[in-house]
């Protein structure tokens, strides 16, 4: 072989090395990942138990006439939605690119985490609630307030290297402990509300004839 090729044909044979060993080494698994969102309704059982530390009980509001109703809410809406980005790196050549992985349960999620080119965890949790019939006896007809029909709860996913702080609105669900060396020792992952909505306000039915 001539000096003038060799150097080159080693650099590139350098280079083919590389970048088999980059892709052996990666790890892809995102069990329970889906690459299509989940299909739509509800997707959280009742007996989540984060979902009863979330879950709205009752509406109360003060009435000139009663003093006080409380309205039980009925749950319409019970939604968790959750993603991880899988980025590829440049050593994958022609089959580069992001993927992301749809995720219903937090677990799976973190455990997606691990993975070396998993990136951006987030999510949204819906829950939608009706405002039921007063829970007093009738009353004589009165004037009473405007409530709402129905309200919703918005609350974002948190990921953080640190325990949930209830004293920053924070609702810690899990601690996933890591082995690999990738990610921090422990993931927290919890949830923060974002925004609530009202909706139909019309005057309480406590005080109909």
């Amino acid at each position: 072989m001539k000096p003038a090729l060799f150097w080159p044909l080693a650099a590139l044979l350098g280079a083919a090395i590389v970048i088999l060993v980059l892709n052996l080494l990666e790890r892809d698994v995102y069990e329970h990942g889906e690459l299509a969102p989940p299909s739509p309704g509800n997707n959280v059982d009742d007996q989540d138990p984060i979902f009863q530390r979330l879950r709205p009980r009752e509406f109360v509001h003060t009435c000139p006439s009663c003093g006080e109703c409380r309205h039980p809410y009925e749950i319409v809406e019970n939604r968790r939605l959750m993603s991880l980005r899988d980025r590829d790196g440049w050593y994958r050549l022609f089959w580069a690119r992001d993927e992301t992985y749809h995720y219903d349960d937090p677990v799976y999620l973190a455990a997606g985490y691990q993975n070396r080119t998993a990136d951006d965890p987030s999510g949204t949790w819906l829950i939608r609630a009706r405002i039921g019939p007063p829970a007093h006896a009738p009353s004589a007809p009165h004037a009473c307030p405007e409530i709402p029909g129905e309200r919703a709860w918005v609350y974002e996913l948190l990921a953080l290297d640190r325990p949930m702080e209830e004293s920053r609105g924070e609702l810690q669900a899990l601690v996933y402990r890591s082995r690999d060396g990738n990610r921090p020792p422990a993931l927290y992952l919890g949830w923060r509300l974002s925004g609530t909505m009202e909706h139909t306000l019309s005057p309480c039915p406590c005080g109909k004839p």
